[in-house]
């Protein structure tokens, strides 16, 4: 009851009942009461709970998904924090080039070259705008 949430309940007692001298005055409903094995009840009850345990299952399997979620992000987060430590960089995503981490010479050459290609691009887009002449263009691209 939120009205006794602040109350202080050391001193309160439980009263000592013997339920079974109780009954409904209903007759029907005591006779059903004393003929109903507590067994039967509390099979009841779990099939009710099972009832309420499968309506909630999706619900159920998003908040496991999430925790899974959180312990691969957790993982990941110490792995990141040891590589760190060691001083390794991280290997490159398959997105990135070869996919296994390894830089060699071809890769920083590649690279050189995405490099030199940009610049030529930014170059001609000051030439076409009319910000430099095509003979400083031709004299740094030239060549290529």
């Amino acid at each position: 009851m939120p009205e006794l949430k602040e109350v202080d309940r050391n001193g309160w007692e439980d009263a000592d009942i013997d339920w079974n001298n109780f009954g409904y005055a209903d007759k029907a409903k005591e006779t059903k009461r004393v003929n109903t094995p507590v067994a039967s009840i509390d099979h009841e009850r779990n099939a009710v709970r099972a009832e309420k345990r499968r309506r909630n299952l999706a619900w159920s399997e998003h908040t496991t998904k999430n925790e899974e979620r959180d312990k691969r992000r957790e993982k990941k987060m110490r792995k990141k924090k040891w590589l760190q430590t060691q001083a390794i960089k991280p290997p490159r995503s398959e997105d990135e080039g070869l996919g296994k981490g390894v830089h060699n010479e071809d890769d920083n050459k590649l690279d050189e070259d995405w490099a030199d290609l940009a610049r030529e691009e930014r170059m001609a887009k000051k030439v076409k705008k009319g910000d430099i002449s095509q003979k400083t263009f031709d004299a740094e691209f030239g060549s290529l």
